[in-house]
């Protein structure tokens, strides 16, 4: 849950998870494990600052679509 608090506070997200696409797409995060943090984390810092900031944007907007209150809400109730 904090990765998606962090999009939609517009933080650069890398995560361990394991995403698939489903009915919702793979958020756009840097996907990182225990064993190659620390290059996936040179990586990102290695880019360029208008990378960085695509990347950000992509991500926030990702987290505004499936994160805000009346998406979540027909999928609870309306299951789509």
């Amino acid at each position: 849950k904090s990765g998606l608090e962090a999009m939609n506070l517009r933080c650069l997200t890398l995560s361990r998870g394991n995403f698939k696409d489903y009915d919702i797409p793979k958020p756009p995060i840097i996907e990182c494990d225990k064993k190659n943090f620390m290059t996936v984390l040179s990586n990102v810092r290695n880019m360029s600052s208008e990378q960085r900031e695509k990347l950000t944007q992509q991500q926030y907007e990702w987290a505004l679509k499936y994160t805000n209150p009346d998406f979540c809400a027909k999928r609870i109730l309306y299951g789509t």
